[in-house]
């Protein structure tokens, strides 16, 4: 028999992006962190792929587990890859605004969206960095980053991570097949695109629900919501 395991994933520092929420969950349920390699200082960006992402989680989910798949944001686009092409290790999706679900254009919102990617990432690297928070959740400004080094490095993985979502197929057919419980929380306050994505994505599974997380917005949405994506997880559990 299979066991049943939690795995939270995200851009970075994972434990501590989900800290809340995992506090949230019961005490017999200790939760498994996963951060992306793309911000990992020791990866080369020259060579990262959405591929190599899955494969990452692949190494992390042992093969006698299955588990509630826990994305936010670039982490719940991996989350959906890895979803795509193991259908059978996944008991549950929390998908948390990703970025990416997949290339063709599914919505005004979703065009609009993609077209000023294309855009934000021809910028230089402040210009880049304001509009990369801007994009995701309008009128938010992006916290100070005084480091030139650190600043670099973040654009040239935003640089590098839209283009691997730009250039890999996903497989939402086979996604269609999961009938296990979703949950698609998104903040009020974030781009109108991920309220729309929600959307799209709970008819696109035949078992989901849409969270919509008051007062939050994408760069919030895991303090903001903490309590309330926590008692969702616990309730695709118990379906």
């Amino acid at each position: 028999m299979t066991s049943r395991a939690t795995l939270f994933v995200a851009p970075e520092a994972a434990d501590r992006a989900f800290r809340r929420a995992a506090n949230g969950l019961p005490e017999n349920r200790a939760p498994t962190f996963h951060s992306m390699l793309l911000l990992d200082p020791k990866t080369d960006l020259s060579a990262w792929s959405i591929g190599e992402e899955v494969e990452a989680i692949t190494r992390v989910a042992d093969a006698g587990s299955t588990w509630d798949l826990v994305g936010y944001s670039g982490g719940a686009a991996i989350c959906l890859a890895f979803a795509a092409a193991n259908l059978g290790r996944v008991g549950s999706l929390t998908l948390i605004e990703p970025p990416w679900i997949g290339n063709d254009p599914w919505s005004v919102e979703q065009v609009a969206f993609a077209a000023a990617f294309d855009r934000l990432i021809w910028k230089e690297d402040h210009a880049c960095h304001v509009g990369f928070f801007d994009l995701f959740a309008p009128g938010t400004a992006p916290p100070a980053l005084n480091d030139t080094a650190a600043l670099e490095r973040i654009i040239k993985a935003v640089r590098t991570v839209w283009r691997g979502y730009s250039g890999t197929p996903l497989d939402r057919d086979a996604l269609t097949q999961f009938r296990g419980p979703v949950l698609l929380p998104f903040g009020d306050r974030s781009a109108p695109r991920m309220a729309k994505q929600a959307q799209f994505l709970s008819k696109m599974f035949s078992n989901a629900d849409i969270l919509e997380i008051a007062g939050a917005h994408h760069f919030n949405i895991l303090t903001v919501g903490a309590r309330a994506i926590a008692e969702g997880i616990e309730e695709l559990r118990r379906r």
